[in-house]
């Protein structure tokens, strides 16, 4: 089984680059090798999403391998983008790689969808209200493709605010009775009913694992299976598990949260999907701004008595280092508090409860600290409906730039002549458009042609990013003033 893995503080810079020398072409005899390094190995815990980026792990045999709350085989994982993983293991540092003891899945959420709204980016599902991120993957890569009464499979976090943050939607492969996991947010003895996010459960039929004789309790982890009726509003459960809250890893093991914060009940103590998390001084030090309830974030520190992680470093996981992906930039035309959105340059930049607010020193602002006429960069990924990018974050400038999208060809962009569409907003290019980063005198006719005639090796291959400097015309259109490769390798 190979499943991957980020073990550090920057999911960015998890990647272990390994170097090599050439041999010597004399005839003398080559200098003696030095012998490879002793393999350091430590205990490892690591909650995770799997991402093209991470490192990646391997299960130790006869390793306990457990989905929402099953006993499963290794080959059981499903190992695609999006799925959350909690390994624990030994962590050769040599390699970066985590032989894991133990695996396990948990899925929020596994049942009939009820809602979708697409402009926003919001799903609900079993009643529970989930959050479609910029990063969430979509199978079948597209939400208008799902209808309500679908049955979904989400993979995710869950959050201070009880919605789940989806990471993988896909079609469910169960029957039987649906699935809900998370933390409760409020229980009423007298009607036996507790709340998961938005979703009611009456568990007074169900039965009780790991309560130890005692009742649900709000705060209390549990994965509650049951079944509901197509009008039915709660979920009747037919079994409540109380899912413990502890990491299972050697006391003093490395530890590596990658997740949302459900808790922050000081600036220094936090829950990350439920564990709790003691920021040390240094950790503190280590970003503009500790963490917020809902912030997804990482940390990394070491698991001390009684399971809880005291971190040592710790970060927002905004993907601000990501180079790729969709870039807006321009000044704020209206803001729609109700649901958490702005418009810039006629694009509906559309928040999620995640989304990292920053001013130009990478302060956290809050979101009614926007107006119109700020001048503000969003970064993320084409939403479900066209014209609308989900932002993973969005900073306030002080001085402003030029209004520009950026964007990587085939990711949320296309070319029909004489306009490029950007999540399915045009930009038109016309005689006055100019061009920067090309290897030959370019025009608007060689580059809506063939791209093999741009000067640019390897072009086929590796995709460019680009950057529109754009005019917002007063009816609304963009035209591009200038086109500017920002990036491209020569080979992929």
């Amino acid at each position: 089984m190979k499943i991957t893995l980020s073990l550090c503080s920057s999911a960015l810079l998890c990647l272990t680059l390994a170097s090599c020398g050439e041999g010597d072409t004399q005839s003398s005899a080559p200098p003696p090798q030095t012998p490879p390094p002793t393999m350091k190995v430590t205990k490892a815990v690591s909650l995770i999403t799997i991402e093209w980026f991470s490192p990646s792990i391997t299960a130790a045999p006869g390793a306990s391998i457990l989905i929402d709350g099953e006993v499963a085989a290794s080959g059981d994982v499903d190992l695609s983008e999006g799925e959350v993983l909690l390994a624990s293991g030994e962590l050769d540092s040599n390699t970066n790689t985590l032989t894991a003891d133990h695996v396990e899945v948990s899925h929020p959420v596994d049942g009939p969808l009820d809602e979708v709204d697409l402009l926003h980016g919001k799903l609900v599902v079993l009643g529970q209200t989930v959050v479609v991120e910029g990063r969430t993957v979509i199978d079948g890569g597209d939400l208008a493709g799902y209808k309500a009464g679908d049955r979904l499979t989400i993979s995710g976090h869950p959050s201070a605010s009880g919605q789940v943050v989806a990471t993988h939607i896909k079609p469910s492969p169960h029957t039987g009775d649906f699935l809900a996991a998370g933390l409760i947010s409020s229980v009423n003895e007298s009607l036996h009913q507790f709340t998961l996010g938005s979703l009611v459960v009456n568990y007074g039929a169900a039965v009780l694992k790991n309560f130890d004789n005692a009742a649900p309790a709000a705060g209390s982890r549990v994965r509650v299976k049951g079944t509901r009726t197509a009008s039915a509003t709660t979920l009747m459960a037919t079994s409540v598990e109380r899912v413990s809250q502890s990491l299972q890893g050697a006391s003093s093991a490395i530890v590596s949260l990658g997740g949302v914060v459900t808790s922050a009940t000081s600036p220094a103590v936090i829950e990350v999907d439920g564990y709790p998390v003691t920021l040390s001084s240094a950790a503190e030090a280590s970003c503009t701004a500790l963490p917020g309830s809902n912030a997804r974030v990482i940390v990394s520190g070491l698991l001390q008595a009684g399971s809880v992680v005291t971190a040592d470093s710790f970060c927002f996981d905004d993907l601000a280092q990501v180079e790729t992906g969709l870039k807006i930039s321009g000044p704020i035309d209206a803001v729609d508090s109700a649901f958490g959105a702005v418009s810039v340059l006629g694009f509906a930049i559309q928040s999620s409860l995640t989304t990292h607010l920053v001013d130009q020193a990478g302060s956290t602002i809050p979101f009614a600290s926007l107006k119109a006429g700020d001048f503000v960069t969003a970064s993320g990924s084409g939403g479900p409906a066209e014209g609308v990018l989900l932002t993973w974050r969005t900073e306030r400038m002080v001085s402003p730039a030029s209004a520009s999208v950026e964007a990587l060809w085939g990711e949320g962009m296309r070319m029909a002549d004489p306009d490029v569409f950007v999540v399915g907003r045009a930009i038109a290019i016309d005689a006055h458009t100019t061009f920067t980063g090309f290897g030959v005198p370019m025009t608007p006719e060689i580059f809506f042609g063939d791209r093999q005639n741009w000067g640019i090796t390897g072009v086929r291959m590796c995709p460019p990013n680009f950057t529109f400097s754009v005019d917002h015309r007063p009816d609304g259109s963009l035209v591009a003033t200038a086109v500017t490769i920002t990036r491209n390798w020569d080979s992929c």
